[in-house]
């Protein structure tokens, strides 16, 4: 399965995504949260991101759905979070 392109994500970003990661024009900040659910639901080898509001718009979800998500998924162990 090919890597989803990802068409919003913020200029700015810290040390949870690589240098040579990819971000356009919402000028949110991302977070290990933003990051782990972007790389959860795009694959770990994603270089493209979504802060968490513009994630929950692509996905046509609201942001406290995608935190209950990631509540999930630290229960199952996921090691993103």
């Amino acid at each position: 399965m090919d890597d989803v392109v990802i068409t919003y994500a913020p200029k700015a970003y810290d040390d949870f995504a690589s240098k040579d990661s990819e971000f356009r024009s919402c000028e949110s900040k991302l977070d290990k949260i933003a990051v782990g659910l972007n790389k959860k639901f795009h694959g770990k080898k994603t270089t493209k991101f979504f802060c968490l509001p513009c994630l929950a718009n692509y996905l046509d979800v609201t942001v406290e759905e995608l935190l209950d998500k990631v509540e999930e998924f630290k229960t199952q162990g996921c090691d993103l979070f």
